[in-house]
């Protein structure tokens, strides 16, 4: 098996958490991070396979990161847009799009280091062409999410006119 090198941002609990339980069973490594110590991911790296791998992988300064999930996010219900404040509708568009767009920048920055795929946390909240009507209080999410889905479509083109050849993915969680 071909050993791929993977990179989880927000692998706190959820969705995150359990991609790098799902690498780990593969057999693949592994570069996660979590909000503060004490998480359940603490617990999943101490019963890593290859724990010293991890370690190396964030001394020693990676050259290729095979898969980056950039999976942080927030849903602070409800958002509704006629009562939620400034602050809450900050919060989520800094959490949402603003913090993952410019998480996979500063690696993209990084010299040396090639990213061959980046997969993002979108929602179907986010859609601009299917509109959730049920969806009461999501307001400030769905903008969010739809502002990541936005700013994914300009960073893709433009690492393609600068002829980077990383993937770039707004994907969502199926339920």
């Amino acid at each position: 098996m071909d050993t791929k090198a993977w990179l989880v941002v927000g692998a706190s609990r959820g969705i995150g958490l359990e991609f790098v339980r799902l690498i780990l069973a593969s057999g693949h490594r592994v570069v996660a991070t979590a909000r503060g110590s004490g998480s359940a991911l603490d617990a999943i790296a101490r019963d890593a396979p290859d724990r010293s791998f991890i370690d190396q992988f964030v001394q020693s300064g990676v050259k290729k990161i095979d898969y980056a999930v950039i999976n942080a996010g927030i849903l602070e219900y409800p958002n509704r847009a006629l009562d939620m404040t400034f602050d809450q509708f900050a919060q989520h568009l800094l959490t949402n799009a603003v913090g993952p767009v410019i998480v996979a920048q500063e690696r993209l920055k990084l010299p040396d280091v090639s990213i061959e795929t980046i997969a993002f946390m979108s929602s179907d909240s986010g859609s601009t062409q299917r509109f959730l009507a049920f969806e009461d209080g999501f307001a400030a999410y769905g903008v969010s999410k739809a502002a990541l889905n936005q700013a994914l479509r300009h960073l893709a083109e433009e690492l393609r006119r600068k002829q980077r050849h990383t993937v770039i993915l707004a994907s969502r969680p199926s339920s």
